[in-house]
């Protein structure tokens, strides 16, 4: 890609996937990778920007976020199979990254990235 170094935004599986296969550099998520996603950035060398704290931080804010608690409960489910996917990752060998959805909190938090897992 011309020399530059080139990141992704991907969530779902395929799109991880076709990032990957296309000669990315980072995926930014990759919320939805399945084993096989991991399989992939291992043999190419991609990099994985997992910011799995989101899926912490988040349920907590959910009074201002999202009022009904079913919203509450899908996103629990949610923050396991982050943390589920994240160990696989790493587990399997996966280059990890660390980065951040600033978008979601204030940066002065950022750092709970790292004690999330």
């Amino acid at each position: 890609m011309a020399g530059r170094k080139i990141a992704a935004h991907a969530h779902g599986t395929q799109g991880i996937k076709n990032a990957i296969l296309a000669g990315i550099d980072s995926i930014e998520h990759a919320s939805l990778i399945d084993d096989e996603g991991i399989r992939l950035a291992k043999e190419h060398g991609v990099y994985l920007v997992m910011d799995i704290y989101n899926d912490d931080y988040i349920p907590g804010q959910s009074h201002r976020v999202w009022a009904a608690e079913r919203k509450r409960g899908e996103r629990e489910d949610g923050r396991q199979a982050a943390a589920r996917k994240f160990e696989r990752a790493v587990k399997g060998g996966a280059k990890m990254a660390f980065g951040t959805d600033a978008g979601v909190y204030r940066t002065a938090i950022t750092q709970n990235n790292f004690f999330t897992w």
